[in-house]
């Protein structure tokens, strides 16, 4: 019983103190929150004034037992403002697709009883056609929204959204529904359906989409689509594609058609647990590379993503590739004889036994230290700490821990000069990760590389300064792929 009580209390505490991250949260979400604070504050009143509210507002005169009719729709419209705040403060991909429904449906029938009850029919027809357009119109914010930190998924997976205007965008989506349905399309990834694509101009609409890797593992990733330069971020230990929130919409409206993936036990991919190997990542990333029949891409790889693209070149040489831009990582973490510019945390075999104790016995206290060492000077929002939190803990942690195993022991530097592509290494001159030397050896000895540094930003730069990071990688892909003839010699990042 006491069990029983502690777990009731966290979940109140939990609801009351819980984050509504206000500060990444997609519009969908803020929308269906004011929604609820307006029923909320609408159903106190007719439970505290229905007379008042009656005879001033409705126009009608309170007569017998009208009073407690109305304080009765007053607690149904506060329940369910309520409902709409706490679901809206969590973010959850599915919410907005479930209350729809039961705004359609349910929420109709309980409107019914009111009114068969006594209520005012002007009341309940309002009522009745006024939250169904509400939940139709946050169904269709959400629809428009690139992915935020909670994501959009829909029915049709493998439906790739390219298309400049909200109605075409709706009406392509119930097209793509009403063919593939019938069928039972078979189809994995969203290349199979380009013809839903380029039609309809550059401007690049993302959505959760999942394909299955040579090992029959399937992973989330997301694709702007359209013809425009390809440019693949690739993401660091613990985190996801929504890492790059800050980054897709901008560089998919200037034409580029961008792509995320979730790694294997991160995110929201299958956690098979077993390839806790950066080169099984980078087999993942030819996968997908593959399956979207990607040409020239530039892969961005922020921290673990540098060692993954590394990798991927050793292993597949400039299979579909033409550039690579690396965010804050070293050329080798652990410390040694001849290499004393590793990272500033993991720089041992024992340090990386610690972190693999507290992802285990601490994972909450260690995720906070996470997110705290991603940024420079400023540190992360009470928002943004919760935000990052909550997606960490989508991982497998053991296979992280032994992923990082795998990470740190690698020693890139023999392979870095003989990269030959054009290679922009971004440093983040306030990191907390590594040290900056040891990252500025990857672009002063890259055959064809540039450093470049922000002073004031950390291992995250790219979401705490992401107007200028956009700016460097949209030059970049376009400076690649405008001088094809030479990529090779130092020459063109000498000209960047």
């Amino acid at each position: 019983m006491a069990g029983y009580f502690h777990f009731t209390y966290g979940l109140l505490k939990e609801a009351v103190e819980g984050p509504m991250n206000a500060a990444v949260l997609e519009l969908s979400f803020q929308f269906l929150i004011l929604q609820g604070v307006a029923y909320t504050l609408v159903g106190v009143l007719f439970i505290v004034l229905p007379n008042t509210i009656a005879e001033n507002v409705l126009m009608f005169k309170v007569e017998g037992t009208g009073d407690g009719i109305l304080r009765a729709a007053g607690a149904m419209l506060t329940i369910i403002g309520y409902f709409y705040v706490q679901g809206g403060r969590t973010g959850d991909r599915f919410f907005i697709a479930s209350t729809t429904f039961d705004r359609l449906t349910i929420v109709p029938l309980l409107v019914l009883i009111l009114g068969l009850l006594g209520t005012p029919v002007g009341l309940c027809v309002t009522f009745a056609i006024l939250d169904p357009l509400l939940a139709l119109s946050t169904a269709f914010v959400r629809y428009l929204e690139v992915p935020g930190p909670a994501g959009a998924r829909v029915s049709v997976t493998q439906c790739r959204r390219v298309i400049s205007s909200p109605t075409e965008r709706l009406i392509s989506m119930q097209l793509a529904q009403a063919i593939l349905r019938p069928l039972g399309h078979p189809a994995r990834s969203s290349h199979q359906l380009g013809f839903l694509s380029s039609r309809f101009g550059r401007r690049g609409f993302a959505t959760d989409q999942f394909f299955t890797t040579n090992d029959e593992v399937k992973l989330r990733f997301t694709d702007s689509g359209g013809d425009g330069y390809p440019l693949v971020f690739l993401h660091g230990w613990t985190a996801n594609g929504r890492w790059f929130n800050k980054n897709i919409d901008f560089l998919s409206s200037k034409g580029l058609r961008v792509i995320t993936m979730d790694y294997r036990g991160m995110g929201d991919s299958d956690k098979p647990g077993h390839g806790a190997r950066v080169a099984r990542i980078s087999t993942d990333v030819k996968c997908l590379v593959d399956e979207l029949e990607l040409k020239d891409a530039v892969f961005c790889g922020t921290s673990m993503g540098f060692t993954v693209i590394s990798l991927y070149y050793e292993l597949y040489g400039k299979h579909r590739l033409k550039g690579a831009c690396f965010v804050d990582q070293t050329a080798a973490q652990y410390i040694k004889p001849t290499w004393e510019l590793g990272s500033l945390g993991l720089c041992t075999r024992e340090m990386v036994g610690v972190l693999k104790s507290e992802l285990k016995f601490d994972p909450q206290g260690f995720g906070r230290g996470v997110a705290s060492s991603g940024f420079g000077v400023k540190p992360p929002t009470e928002e943004e700490y919760a935000w990052f939190l909550k997606e960490y803990l989508k991982c497998d942690l053991e296979f992280c821990g032994r992923l990082m195993e795998d990470h740190a022991n690698l020693d890139l530097r023999d392979l870095i000069p003989h990269m030959k592509l054009p290679i922009l290494n971004l440093i983040g001159g306030s990191t907390k990760c590594h040290n900056i030397e040891g990252m500025k050896y990857i672009g002063e000895n890259a055959p064809n590389g540039l450093n470049k540094i922000y002073p004031k930003y950390g291992h995250w730069l790219y979401w705490e300064d992401p107007d200028n990071f956009n700016q460097d990688i949209l030059h970049f892909v376009n400076y690649v792929n405008s001088n094809a003839n030479d990529t090779e010699n130092g020459a063109l990042m000498e000209n960047f």
